[in-house]
């Protein structure tokens, strides 16, 4: 895009609204688009029973067939070998971080993960990939040897990863561009990660919904010396007790929602004994409105919100102020509230 180029985006989840799912420059296609775009798959939907993810990927094909940009971004779903969009043949495949995450779909292990992920390779199509554990490597390595698909590996850039991910595109970049001419910093455009979403009180967004994200979230909050609370909740998953001790590493308090999701996780699917600890609190749906309405009138709470992309998507209407929020990067992060 920085060159040019019209570049369309599918991506998911969505934060507010699914019309996000689908961008060509950074613009969501519109409701009546989207909602032309479905009405066109209504004679396949219930004929093949597809999926909602099925449903979205097809609604991508259509759109991005009649915008043609000049690239399509494709971002896979759940795992990536079975995914609705490994139909698709690429001119460059790209592999982010792989943790532990959706064991209960992909696998146990690390690498049943990385062998899930690895399914996006294609024969002979270059790939992109973050420097990972050694079990990943070989994984990645071999389903690459196997499909003689050139692998380029790129360090990850400790305690930051927008400059981790940036050094990430600016690589696959090259690799599709040998000769093009990028900038030293690209701006982020990602909703939901370190989000300014309201200035007073301050509350920053970030959707670390796994471990792996929390943990780099928290370190760049300690980094910052971050003073404020924290709020959070997921989706169910088997490591929300280190993830909720992770939290408490930078917070005195640590506020739990429920949320309305099919997957959110509710207070049975919590470690009891974390409702002993008194710097915990824990907030029903019902109660939900009345303590944010409350905390909205603290002007100098500082609070980060994080965990499930779907939580930050309901929290969002309610805490947002004046309009679109900032996203910002890592290093602007100076004000009262982080050092």
């Amino acid at each position: 895009e920085n060159q040019g180029y019209s570049v369309g985006i599918y991506t998911s989840p969505h934060l507010i609204s699914y019309t996000e799912r689908f961008q060509i420059n950074g613009v969501p296609i519109n409701d009546d688009e989207l909602s032309l775009q479905l009405s066109t798959l209504s004679h396949l939907i219930s004929r093949l029973q597809l999926t909602e993810f099925e449903v979205l990927t097809l609604i991508a094909w259509q759109y991005f067939n009649k915008i043609r940009p000049d690239f399509v971004v494709i971002e896979a779903g759940l795992g990536g070998r079975l995914d609705a969009t490994v139909i698709c043949r690429p001119i460059l495949t790209v592999i982010t971080t792989i943790s532990l995450d959706h064991v209960e779909l992909l696998g146990p292990t690390l690498i049943d993960i990385a062998k899930e992920k690895a399914g996006i390779l294609k024969n002979g199509v270059p790939c992109v990939m973050l420097d990972q554990s050694p079990a990943v490597l070989r994984t990645v390595k071999n389903r690459a040897k196997m499909l003689n698909a050139q692998l380029t590996l790129v360090p990850r850039v400790h305690e930051s990863y927008f400059q981790t991910n940036m050094r990430l595109a600016q690589t696959a970049a090259t690799i599709l561009f040998p000769d093009i001419d990028l900038p030293e910093t690209l701006i982020p455009r990602i909703a939901g990660r370190l989000d300014i979403i309201r200035r007073t009180p301050f509350i920053l967004a970030d959707s670390a919904h796994n471990l792996e994200g929390i943990t780099m979230l928290v370190a760049i909050l300690k980094t910052r010396s971050f003073r404020g609370h924290i709020w959070y909740s997921a989706t169910r998953r088997p490591d929300l007790l280190i993830i909720l001790r992770t939290l408490l590493l930078i917070t005195n308090k640590l506020v739990i929602f429920e949320f309305d999701h099919p997957r959110a996780a509710t207070r049975k699917d919590y470690p009891k004994e974390i409702f002993n600890d008194k710097r915990i609190q824990y907030i029903t749906i019902k109660a939900k409105n009345a303590f944010i309405k409350k905390a909205l009138l603290q002007k100098d709470l500082n609070i980060c919100l994080t965990g499930s992309i779907y939580f930050l998507g309901d929290m969002y209407p309610s805490l947002r102020q004046n309009g679109t929020p900032d996203i910002i990067e890592e290093k602007s992060l100076s004000r009262r509230h982080i050092t």
